[in-house]
């Protein structure tokens, strides 16, 4: 049986204790390219669940130079926390380093697996998931993408 890398077994709690959010634990959704979670996944959770979502949108908005972390409402009552959970360099803000001991996240979204799960401990694990497509389509689409992308460019 093989074993799961520290960083893992330090932040990230089994699926088969369940999601208690009582524990600290907090739901993180690994964001793959080319799944479509960007178009379905993500607007669920901000707006049909109503979740405070730190993702790149943060990045966005004004308060992200705050130097508080906080939760911030658009006008579209979506809310967002002030930072950027898509690269590194939002991941090593200072205020990103509180994200999980906050509480102030509902779900977290980074494509960077190991940058986000270095901001959990021990006491507040990350619950991870995520949202695969199949691997025949995956490759499809990406090689048409990649063909138009390519034919545009060498006409050009």
């Amino acid at each position: 049986m093989a074993t799961l890398p520290p960083l893992f077994s330090h932040s990230v709690s089994d699926v088969k204790d369940g999601f208690n959010t009582t524990s600290g634990d907090t739901p993180v959704f690994w964001k793959l390219s080319k799944t479509g979670s960007s178009i379905s996944v993500q607007p669920y959770l901000a707006d049909c669940l109503n979740l405070v979502v730190a993702n790149e949108a943060g990045a966005t908005l004004a308060e992200r130079n705050n130097e508080v972390l906080q939760v911030v409402e658009m006008p579209s009552e979506r809310r967002y926390l002030n930072i950027d959970t898509s690269t590194l360099q939002g991941l090593s803000n200072p205020k990103a380093k509180h994200l999980a001991q906050s509480g102030l996240a509902d779900v977290v979204i980074s494509p960077l697996l190991t940058g986000v799960l270095g901001l959990f401990d021990e006491h507040h694990k990350a619950k991870l998931f995520t949202i695969m497509r199949h691997p025949v389509e995956r490759a499809t689409s990406t090689f048409y993408h990649l063909k138009v992308r390519f034919e545009f460019f060498f006409k050009s």
